[in-house]
């Protein structure tokens, strides 16, 4: 019997909450308040700078063979600490609508990546490397450097639902993208039996390892965003989002083999949420501190391109990013 995984448990519920909430928020606002012309009109472009300082990994996990069998597990792992410089621009085309432009950039940096490979069903032969969330024998895994890279953009369309002196309620809608680049060097094998299948001795340094790993997300989300006031200069916001079907591209480059390869299809979603705090200068100018996490998920499915073969694969990838915000804010 295959272990139920708690963590897929919990991520589904937040999906059914998130979806939930965003279909009762669609129904027809009760008040559109009506609020002055001055305010839109004199202020009808803000652009905010932020830097988010994030903690993040990348994980991508294949199956063998296919249809799905627990007969061979390959897992890439890349962190993906950095500081992302976000540049932000809002353009208000009403008294309810607005539109919404991000883009984000984080810079190459290096930490410490890990290829694992994994025969289950087999713990009583090698009990020294047996992995309980597998169910099996770890017969290979290397370490190596990794420099990793992220960029995103995001365009949305928003849609005042309510709006009091205290409150206001969004609705949105958008395009988002994102792309994360991964390379690997001085790679060095720190389990491998050379049984199961041929690998490097343990202790082998990988000095000549240069391969690359790229992976992007793209697609349509949906989501809320509610904004209150909480004195006459300090105002509190919450907003999220869900993209409940990505497209999911993978892309692997290894110097040190032949094959080469691109994976396509399957089911992907992401999911953003944020919470922070925003004072006012002036009319036109603030400040926000707040947090954010992000996650984009693959889930099994697709097919593999390789050597102008196509054939069909499983496998999952997870990337999450969070961490504190701070932005700068102008109205103009």
């Amino acid at each position: 019997m295959r272990k139920i995984n708690a963590e897929r448990i919990f991520s589904v519920k937040r999906i059914v909450a998130i979806t939930s909430m965003l279909i009762i928020l669609a129904a027809p606002p009760a008040v559109y308040a009506a609020n002055s012309n001055e305010d839109a009109a004199q202020n009808d472009v803000q652009i905010s700078l932020s830097t988010w300082v994030t903690t993040g990994s990348n994980v991508w996990t294949t199956y063998y063979p296919y249809p799905y069998s627990d007969q061979h597990i390959s897992r890439l792992e890349f962190p993906m600490d950095g500081v992302f410089m976000v540049l932000d621009a809002k353009i208000n085309l009403s008294e309810t609508e607005e539109i919404g432009i991000s883009y984000g950039r984080k810079g190459a940096k290096t930490g410490t990546g890990y290829d694992s490979d994994w025969m289950p069903d087999v713990p009583e032969t090698d009990p020294d490397n047996y992995d309980p969330d597998y169910d099996g024998r770890k017969f290979s895994l290397s370490q190596f450097d990794t420099r990793s890279k992220s960029q995103f953009f995001t365009v949305d369309y928003y849609l005042t639902m309510e709006k009091t002196e205290k409150n206001k309620t969004q609705l949105f809608a958008g395009y988002q993208y994102q792309k994360n680049s991964f390379r690997m060097t001085n790679g060095v094998q720190v389990i491998g039996n050379g049984v199961t299948m041929p690998t490097p001795a343990p202790g082998t340094k990988l000095t000549e390892l240069n391969s690359t790993w790229d992976t992007t997300y793209s697609g349509l989300h949906l989501g809320i965003k509610e904004t209150r006031q909480l004195g006459q200069k300090l105002s509190a916001t919450a907003k999220i989002s869900y993209a409940p079907s990505l497209q999911n591209d993978n892309e692997g480059c290894w110097n040190l083999r032949p094959m080469n390869f691109r994976l396509e299809g399957g089911k992907s979603e992401g999911y953003d949420a944020a919470v922070g705090l925003t004072y006012q200068f002036n009319s036109d100018a603030d400040v926000s501190v707040g947090y954010r996490y992000a996650e984009l998920r693959h889930k099994k499915g697709g097919y593999q391109v390789a050597d102008d073969d196509v054939y069909y694969q499983n496998w999952e990838e997870k990337s999450k990013s969070e961490g504190w915000l701070l932005s700068f804010n102008h109205k103009f």
